[in-house]
């Protein structure tokens, strides 16, 4: 077994040998690419702290300077889960929508790269809509 560290993004040619003799298929290409950095991940939005029943709510995610990596929403009410896809509006840029549809602690759980992002999981507090009378 050989460890070989590479730090240089790119495509890279790498000779595999076995007591001095090339094995089949070598050399091959190995891309180097950069590890996800979730602490550049940026979230934010009023739908990360508030809502209202029946209202979508909308919260943004920025990967743009996390390097590669999946980006995984899940939303969470009192008793059950939310849709909740994220549609890339830009380079990177993420908007996640929701709609709540009880009153109570929501959880939105933001992962990128397998990792919670940070300030995840948000809590965001829903309550029923305002409704008024007037009377007079």
């Amino acid at each position: 077994k050989q460890w070989y560290q590479r730090r240089v993004r790119g495509d890279h040619v790498v000779n595999l040998t076995f007591n001095d003799n090339n094995i089949p298929s070598s050399p091959v290409c190995i891309r180097v690419v950069p590890k996800a950095d979730v602490k550049a991940v940026v979230v934010k939005g009023d739908g990360l702290t508030e809502g209202q029943v029946g209202k979508t709510a909308v919260f943004t995610v920025d990967t743009s300077a996390a390097g590669p990596g999946n980006l995984d929403i899940k939303v969470r009410g009192p008793n059950n889960a939310l849709e909740a896809n994220p549609i890339e509006i830009g380079d990177g840029l993420h908007e996640v929508r929701y709609t709540p549809v009880e009153e109570g602690d929501h959880i939105i759980a933001v992962k990128f790269a397998d990792q919670h992002v940070p300030g995840s999981a948000f809590r965001p507090v829903v309550k029923e809509e305002l409704r008024m009378r007037v009377r007079g």
